[in-house]
């Protein structure tokens, strides 16, 4: 099971949780942490893409985000390939 959105509040992380086990999939939760400067500076750098997040809409999410404890932290303020190869290594260790 893969949720690509912001999954700022416990509710939401519990009910992708819920979704793997009655899928009879494992779960791993990955949260991709970014500089918020770094947010800003590609939110507004973007161009007809499929997203409708604005400058608002990040400072929303960034004041309510809850980074949740029990999820494995993937840095992405970097290459993308690196936080990719991250993300599969967190993955694969289960």
């Amino acid at each position: 099971v893969s949720r690509d959105a912001c999954v700022r509040a416990a509710a939401e992380r519990a009910a992708a949780r819920r979704l793997a086990a009655r899928a009879g999939v494992p779960f791993r939760g990955l949260w991709l942490a970014c500089d918020p400067d770094e947010m800003r500076r590609r939110v507004s750098a973007r161009r007809g893409d499929a997203s409708d997040a604005d400058l608002a809409v990040l400072e929303r999410q960034l004041a309510e985000a809850e980074e949740p404890a029990d999820w494995t932290r993937i840095r992405s303020d970097g290459p993308v390939d690196a936080a990719v190869a991250s993300m599969l290594e967190a993955v694969e260790a289960g």
